[in-house]
């Protein structure tokens, strides 16, 4: 496994929940109202070392996962609903046979958070959840 397939362990984790990932690299704002509920965007952190020795870099690997839900008529029951998924989310990602690879360590979730889509439009929630994958590179190997 390289740096490459860390984002696909969590494209595959959200996939296998059942949630479609919108693929645009960096822009999240212009999901298409149409598929926007339960679509899914990944984006990646700064990746930084922990540790390096002869035989293995040690790094740190941040992923934030946003997860749209429509709210429809009823904003307060669309943030339960978000919150219910992220616990789903949260089991998923860092269980330990799911993560079970040479080279990711360990998934470790740090935080969850539900906002509005934006002030003006709070009948859409996007669910923040953020992650850190433990990734171990060897050097020697190609």
């Amino acid at each position: 496994m390289s740096l490459v397939d860390v984002r696909k362990y969590f494209r595959d984790r959200m996939d296998t929940l059942g949630f479609k990932e919108w693929p645009d690299g960096f822009d999240f704002d212009n999901i298409p109202e149409t598929i926007i509920d339960k679509a899914y965007h990944i984006t990646t952190g700064s990746i930084t070392q922990n540790s390096q020795n002869q035989t293995v870099v040690d790094l740190s690997y941040p992923i934030t996962i946003r997860l749209f839900l429509k709210g429809f008529r009823n904003p307060a029951i669309a943030i339960d609903e978000s919150i219910f998924e992220g616990e789903k989310i949260i089991l998923e990602c860092v269980n330990a046979v799911n993560a079970n690879t040479l080279s990711i360590k360990n998934v470790m979730f740090l935080n969850m958070e539900p906002q509005p889509l934006d002030v003006s439009n709070d009948n859409i929630v996007v669910l923040l959840l953020s992650f850190e994958a433990r990734v171990l590179l060897n050097p020697n190997c190609s």
